[in-house]
């Protein structure tokens, strides 16, 4: 079961203990800032599921940091907190983008209450979100179509790895269906309130999947996006030969830098990829990275050919 995390914001270091020592006894994982500037700085790196922001902080107002909270994750609930509780303060950080406004000091059962319905609500909305995207793309088709015995043993295999979190190599001819079958385990898994993000590799030069990866601009990179979801490529055996390390490293770390950016992001993604090439023979000939390989290959499902298929 996934532990939710909480980036807890509070320059007071008796309250974080606290409310710190509340939270990790209840489950939660628990990411510290006594100012604003490493709210901002842990917000970008632990990418949490909700924040106990304090209103006043020694570098700047608290209410100052909810649009940059909220360009992270739009989704994301904010319950803001202060020792100087007043109605106009409350309606301050509610029109501001905090989901509540508590008082100090806080009582901690309450507390608990509200982040488990918060981040149900969360969960919630998530799961619409995904909906709505499956709904515009016309549903999930189904790769499992023919009775022969191939077909039923990828579809238990797959039925099994659909809850895993292991990167998933799916091989087989062209044409036979192997993006059907990622995005399958994608809406079937514990990711599917998280978006699937596809990336065709052939074709697509260095230079164009550096930037769709780990670009900066206004629409974040692919990684932000896969963040809480699937990163599916497609055609692996032509991922350019300078990407692979750095993806070797994002696997490794759970961390990747945006260009021309200094400070290393967390991302929490799925790999899923595709081949109808030989990786391994690949691998002996220096045309593909082995560890990377290794990384990707723990679980192959084999895509029988159409052929096999009655």
């Amino acid at each position: 079961m996934k532990r939710h995390r909480i980036l807890l914001v509070d320059d007071d270091v008796s309250i974080r203990l606290v409310i710190a020592a509340a939270l990790q006894l209840h489950g939660y994982l628990v990411t510290e800032a006594a100012t604003a500037a490493e709210a901002r700085e842990a917000a970008r790196a632990s990418r949490p599921d909700a924040i106990l922001l304090d209103y006043f902080l020694p570098d700047g107002d608290g209410l100052r940091l909810l649009p940059f909270f909220l360009e992270i994750d739009p989704q994301i609930p904010v319950i803001v907190m202060t020792g100087h509780a007043s109605i106009e303060l409350a309606v301050s950080a509610v029109k501001a983008g905090a989901e509540h406004f508590l008082t100090k000091p806080v009582d901690l059962e309450a507390l608990l209450i509200l982040l488990e319905r918060e981040i149900r609500h969360q969960d919630r909305r998530r799961r619409q979100a995904a909906s709505e995207r499956r709904d515009l793309k016309g549903g999930v088709p189904q790769p499992f179509l023919g009775v022969s015995n191939a077909v039923r043993t990828l579809e238990k295999s797959a039925r099994k790895l659909a809850e895993s979190d292991s990167p998933v190599l799916i091989l087989g001819e062209p044409g036979t269906g192997k993006k059907v079958l990622a995005r399958w385990l994608h809406e079937n898994g514990s990711r599917a309130n998280g978006a699937f993000v596809d990336i065709h590799c052939a074709g697509l030069s260095g230079d164009t999947l550096e930037s769709e990866l780990f670009g900066s601009g206004a629409g974040g990179s692919l990684l932000d996006l896969a963040n809480r979801g699937t990163l599916f490529f497609d055609e692996v055996a032509d991922l350019d030969a300078r990407i692979q390390p750095r993806l070797l490293r994002v696997l490794e770390t759970k961390r990747f830098r945006r260009l021309q950016e200094e400070q290393d992001l967390s991302v929490d993604t799925r790999l899923m990829a595709a081949t109808h090439h030989n990786l391994a023979a690949m691998v002996r000939d220096g045309r593909f990275h082995g560890e990377l390989y290794f990384r990707v290959q723990t679980v192959p499902l084999h895509v029988p050919a159409l052929r096999e298929r009655p």
